[in-house]
């Protein structure tokens, strides 16, 4: 288990090598100002919000971020899990799979109601998307899971059925066996 002050520790110096490895950092920038516009681009034009009631929206973005993610991370999956006979999913990508210490960094991708969800879920997994992109350059002492969340809006905000819960049961269990 990792403690707080070995976390700040350790998200201190993910910031310093982002900060370090910016050389040419006006093409840097560029290139990844282009990154991030292109992901918020794919996340928002949904045909139907992304909201849990239009699922398929929500699978065509959880596919574009496992695609993004398999670019960069040793391991990409999802977590699939059914709710009132519906399937949903996180995705997960995982880079430095041999390390045992792991820190979690997480976003989610659906919206509430039928906003289009820009400015907070889809700028953090556009974010998110980017992290793994710099860090997978990075030689790390830490196992980093980069996690999508699906279900974190009301009705499912603040419930057992919430992406992120159901993401940290599935890592107890890991931790546990």
């Amino acid at each position: 288990m990792i403690s707080n002050t070995n976390l700040l520790v350790v998200l201190k110096s993910i910031l310093l090598l982002v900060v370090l490895n910016s050389f040419s950092i006006q093409e840097k920038t560029r290139v990844a100002n282009a990154r991030i516009e292109r992901d918020l681009k794919n996340i928002i034009n949904t045909k139907e919000p992304r909201n849990y009631k239009n699922i398929a929206s929500l699978n065509v973005v959880a596919s574009y971020i496992k695609n993004e993610l398999k670019k960069v991370c040793d391991a990409v999956f999802f977590q699939v899990y059914n709710i009132n006979g519906n399937e949903y999913k996180n995705v997960i990508g995982s880079i430095g799979t041999t390390h045992s210490t792991r820190i979690i960094i997480g976003a989610h991708y659906d919206v509430f109601c039928e906003t289009p969800g820009a400015d907070d879920n889809a700028s953090g997994v556009a974010g998110l998307l980017e992290l793994a992109r710099l860090l997978a350059k990075e030689k790390l002492k830490y196992r980093i899971d980069f996690v999508a969340y699906m279900l974190e809006e009301p009705p499912f905000f603040r419930t057992k059925n919430m992406d992120s819960y159901k993401h940290a049961k599935y890592c107890m269990i890991i931790i546990l066996m």
